[in-house]
């Protein structure tokens, strides 16, 4: 078998496409839809009104009879013949469509088809969904891949190794957070697949979101002090009957873990990043703001030190007056003038003689 077959068949099995992409006549969309629903309630042991079952039975025996005689015709011609053969009971679709539309609510009938087990696991397995088989795969190949590299980076000190350690730490810890979300919707008979796209975005995100937060974490530095005096254990059996030091063992599992948990909570990685950020700017703003402080301070206490040079030269200046004409002046003036003098020097920078 060629590469090329190879993956096509392993894109169909593993990815399949919309299993009908074409436009379907209205009242052969109708009749199908209304048989999942009638089914899926059938099998639940949902109640259904009398008139539902009998009247979606003669519709349905009428488009078989019709399938049967015309087994030769293309898929296209056979579907717009049954919709004019069941033109006068599209009313009575319409009307089946909303009844058993309540009754199998909140499940809608692209839910109910998209969560019935089409896809087999493997050969001779029993059939299952083809999306939570995909991540089951997936789940598998990185659990693999955690157990081998976790031996990998504790036996070398190896960037890559550790990198790759944390990567499927995250991965695991990822589509464990999307397998938990989606069994609920798929036991309820409820996965809408248009959100496909979002837990394959999820998984992505809870990928990278565990690598980031077990690099930016300091492990190292949780475990300080008394911390790792409390943690040692001498001669101790741990988990295969080795002896081991505990704090040393807490030491290498701990980025994996929290590489894990980033990978099951990308919102919370998230908002660690947000958070750091907003100390950043906070940081950030406050050293401009000190800045801007302090060079107010040196331009007020120069502007005040230049003020107070103005002033003694000013009083100087008036002292050598009055001592010029200190004996044409009375003593009353000459003591008021010496006393507004002093006066002014004692005040404060910015205030006038008065």
């Amino acid at each position: 078998m060629g590469t090329k077959k190879f993956w096509t068949l392993a894109k169909e099995k593993f990815f399949p496409g919309p299993t009908d992409a074409r436009s379907i006549p209205l009242n052969v969309g109708l009749l199908n839809e209304c048989e999942i629903m009638f089914n899926y309630a059938v099998k639940d042991g949902i109640n259904i009104p009398g008139w539902v079952g009998s009247d979606l039975s003669s519709i349905s025996m009428k488009s078989s009879l019709l399938k049967n005689e015309s087994q030769s015709k293309e898929i296209v011609e056979l579907e717009t013949e049954i919709s004019a053969a069941l033109r006068d009971d599209s009313k009575k679709l319409t009307l089946i469509h909303a009844a058993l539309s309540e009754i199998v609510a909140p499940a809608t009938p692209l839910t109910i088809e998209y969560t019935t087990p089409r896809a087999r696991f493997f050969v001779g397995e029993k059939n299952t969904i083809p999306m939570i088989r995909n991540m089951w795969i997936m789940s598998m190949i990185f659990l693999i891949g955690f157990i081998i590299t976790y031996n990998w980076s504790g036996n070398s000190k190896n960037y890559m190794y550790q990198s790759w350690h944390l990567l499927f730490s995250a991965g695991l810890g990822a589509y464990f957070y999307s397998l938990y979300t989606a069994n609920k919707y798929f036991i309820d008979r409820t996965f809408d697949p248009k959100y496909n796209t979002f837990y394959n975005n999820r998984i992505i995100i809870g990928i990278i979101a565990g690598f980031i937060l077990a690099n930016l974490i300091d492990v190292g530095g949780i475990i300080s002090g008394t911390q790792k005096e409390a943690m040692t254990v001498n001669d101790a059996n741990i988990s295969f009957g080795k002896t081991a030091d505990a704090t040393s063992m807490v030491t290498k599992l701990s980025p994996s873990i929290i590489a894990l948990l980033g990978g099951y909570s990308a919102d919370a990685v998230n908002k660690i990043l947000a958070r750091i950020v907003a100390m950043l700017t906070t940081l950030v703003q406050g050293e401009t703001k000190d800045i801007i402080a302090s060079k107010e301070a040196e331009w007020k206490s120069h502007a005040e030190l230049k003020e107070v040079k103005s002033k003694i030269n000013s009083a100087a200046d008036l002292m050598k007056i009055i001592n010029q004409n200190k004996n044409t002046m009375d003593a009353t003036t000459l003591q008021k003038l010496t006393e507004l003098m002093e006066n002014w020097l004692k005040t404060g920078p910015g205030a006038q003689p008065g």
